[in-house]
């Protein structure tokens, strides 16, 4: 069984990002109207009663992925937050051991990026939360939340608005994720995320993408090996990347800012 744990998403899903800079200004800590406004910015359908947040101070990123297959440990379709709380970390685990009715053994902690992490199931729905303490100040919070089966969706319900026709998914030989995300890096920017494998080389790959996007407004190439690509199109940024192996996949990502 395959496990996709938060931290992992976070890197996927922000390797893109550009052009961002310091976090979003927050209310004092424990301010109700903040954690409302926190709240209320929460995709809509993200179940609050089932995995709240507790004590934001910041939120910095929510989302939704659905995926093409169920052989995860969480499952297949998965909520993701990651914000900042004012409570510190053995707070904040505590509260949410105590929402589990079913806890798993705690893994082991990832050297000095994760300080704590727990495990387990509320209900039908399956849980990961990872704890992050930032120099004794507030304690950043890494949530996944894995839907029950009979909450699965056949495709992305947030992707109403992508534009797609913006970019060719070029290379399909399988989708693997697509995911939604709204990040809150100094503004709010709209992501749609769409990771497939491919049969491409990176050649051909790069041959394909730098043709057809090359004249593309701030077209670049940050990876000198061809391995990433990102331009603008309209009020649209994208930006993608190959990720090479044994089995080679695609990581395509599409956002826009406000």
């Amino acid at each position: 069984m395959k496990r996709i744990l938060p931290v992992l998403l976070l890197a996927v899903f922000t390797v893109f990002l550009a052009g961002c800079s310091g976090g979003a200004s927050t209310a004092s800590s424990g301010d109700s109207q903040n954690a409302a406004q926190i709240g209320a910015s929460l995709l809509e359908g993200y179940p609050q009663d089932i995995l709240p947040l507790y004590q934001p101070d910041m939120l910095k990123s929510c989302g939704f992925s659905c995926r093409e297959n169920d052989d995860y440990d969480i499952g297949k379709d998965i909520y993701t937050v990651t914000y900042e709380s004012a409570a510190d970390q053995t707070s904040l685990a505590d509260y949410y051991s105590g929402l589990l009715t079913e806890q798993e053994e705690a893994p082991s902690a990832e050297g000095e990026v994760i300080t704590d992490q727990l495990g387990g199931k509320i209900g039908d729905y399956r849980v990961d939360i990872m704890f992050l303490e930032n120099a004794g100040e507030t304690t950043t919070v890494y949530i996944t939340l894995g839907l029950p089966a009979d909450q699965y969706s056949d495709e992305n319900p947030y992707f109403a608005d992508y534009p797609e026709r913006l970019v060719e998914e070029y290379g399909v030989s399988e989708i693997q994720e697509v995911t939604y995300q709204q990040q809150y890096y100094g503004s709010k920017s709209d992501h749609y995320i769409t990771i497939y494998r491919t049969n491409l080389s990176v050649d051909d790959y790069s041959a394909y993408y730098g043709n057809a996007y090359g004249s593309k407004q701030d077209f670049s190439q940050p990876d000198p090996d061809g391995g990433s690509y990102s331009w603008q199109d309209g009020a649209f940024g994208v930006s993608i990347r190959y990720m090479g192996g044994d089995m080679p996949y695609i990581i395509l990502d599409v956002s826009k800012v406000g």
